[in-house]
């Protein structure tokens, strides 16, 4: 059975917009492949006058203010990658973000009804974006997506148990390698929390810093309200000359 959901076109710009970048906290982590959730949302921060400050409550870098006159706030959380759902709930509690549709997630979760099921059009998180690293994406690639699965990514995995539901943006920076599967890395011995916590190979390291900026333009044309416009324009936002 299938269910349609709400275009994703026009989001509401009236409403706070609440906007993640996941990675791991501490200077062993800095400038991993793991982190660009991270740069991301710090670039973004830094473009739009805004500072973060440890939240200890939350488990988390907070900063917070009026971005294209909408409340926002830019979460980093600092619990490492595999716990970040928590540092997200703590954050949707304490703002009383998205209330009545994170009820109905975790109504619809807990009946498994046919009756609960014919909600889940309506239990849709459009005004938070989450941020996140992806092996499967070519580096310097970008993908917004509507909603979708974690694709095995642990720090999507443990939002999804926090707040009971896949049904939210997310921004997807590849980290990949440039003209492989993955999967061949893996054929070739290397687990994926090396290559993950791994540095930028030479190659990719001159355009890291543009490929942060560019995520930082995906997050701001996200945050003005046009889905497919922000989707467009991470398509178009990559580096077609750079070959490993």
């Amino acid at each position: 059975m299938s269910f349609s959901s709400p275009e994703p076109e026009k989001i509401p710009t009236s409403s706070q917009a609440l906007i993640v970048g996941l990675g791991n906290p501490g200077i062993r982590y800095e400038k991993t492949r793991h982190n660009i959730g991270f740069e991301a949302v710090k670039a973004f921060a830094s473009k739009n006058g805004l500072s973060f400050k440890k939240e200890s409550s939350l488990n988390a870098e907070i900063a917070k203010g009026s971005i294209a006159g909408i409340p926002t706030i830019l979460l980093l959380p600092l619990t490492y990658m595999n716990r970040s759902g928590e540092a997200v709930v703590k954050t949707l509690r304490y703002f009383k973000l998205f209330e009545e549709q994170l009820r109905q997630a975790s109504e619809v979760q807990t009946t498994g009804t046919l009756a609960s099921l014919s909600k889940i059009p309506e239990v849709m998180l459009f005004r938070m974006l989450v941020i996140v690293d992806d092996i499967y994406t070519p580096f310097g690639s970008l993908k917004l997506k509507e909603r979708g699965s974690s694709g095995g990514h642990n720090g999507l995995k443990d939002i999804e148990r926090h707040i009971k539901t896949q049904n939210y943006p997310r921004l997807k920076m590849g980290v990949g390698p440039l003209n492989q599967d993955y999967s061949q890395r893996l054929e070739l011995g290397q687990p994926l929390e090396d290559y993950v916590l791994g540095a930028f190979t030479s190659m990719e390291m001159p355009f890291v810093n543009e490929f942060v900026e560019n995520g930082a333009k995906v997050v701001d044309s996200w945050l003005r309200g046009d889905f497919r416009q922000a989707a467009a324009l991470a398509g178009q936002l990559r580096f077609d000359s750079l070959t490993e």
